[in-house]
């Protein structure tokens, strides 16, 4: 799983509400290159040759897998709370934090105003449903590194979140759970049991 990419952008391509870059991890002159898909503001504040540090989110599908990268963590922490809402895939997440920033994302949420949340593409029936599961999951308005009511390791949230499991299914498997295992591969492992567990 890549959570962190630091590398000089080799390409880059505007789209609807985002931008893909193409990164190489090792210098110009080498035969790698990762395709991150990123916010616009980000694209926009760079250029091809310049060195850029991003956050991850990888997300696996069928047909191959999908980088997203976010120049601040707490815009990853952000996204991957929306696609953990059914309805709201990445690209939509993405459509959402590029029509609003974060601060205002999470004044919408905590103030119950959907109006604020209906980015291109996104109806009234998914912003709505995003302030119904994301209410109360941001401690104060000036941090989202904070959930309120989950005692869930971040570490264990992003690897479940990355095979596929979303957010509202992880913390009702096992928040409030205790681990016992030490190290994160072995409390994963331990995750991906209770996940399999109906209740």
């Amino acid at each position: 799983m890549i959570r962190w990419i630091r590398g000089v952008i080799i390409a880059q391509e505007e789209a609807k509400g985002y931008m893909r870059l193409v990164i190489n991890p090792y210098g110009t002159d080498m035969g790698v290159g990762y395709e991150v898909y990123v916010l616009s503001h980000c694209g926009e504040n760079s250029k091809v040759g310049e060195i850029v540090s991003l956050h991850c989110y990888y997300r696996h599908r069928e047909d191959g897998v999908e980088i997203y990268g976010f120049t601040h963590k707490e815009e990853l922490v952000l996204f991957e709370k929306l696609v953990g809402v059914s309805g709201v895939g990445p690209r939509s997440a993405l459509s959402i934090m590029g029509f609003a920033g974060v601060e205002s994302i999470i004044s919408a949420i905590q103030d119950k105003q959907p109006a604020f949340l209906r980015a291109p593409g996104i109806g009234e029936k998914i912003a709505a449903k995003i302030i119904v599961e994301l209410t109360g999951s941001f401690v104060h308005s000036s941090s989202v590194h904070t959930i309120s009511d989950s005692s869930i390791p971040d570490d264990i949230v992003s690897a479940l979140e990355g095979l596929g499991y979303r957010f509202s299914d992880i913390k009702k498997k096992l928040n409030g759970h205790k681990f016992l295992a030490q190290d994160t591969k072995g409390q994963i492992k331990e995750a991906l049991q209770l996940m399999g567990k109906r209740k």
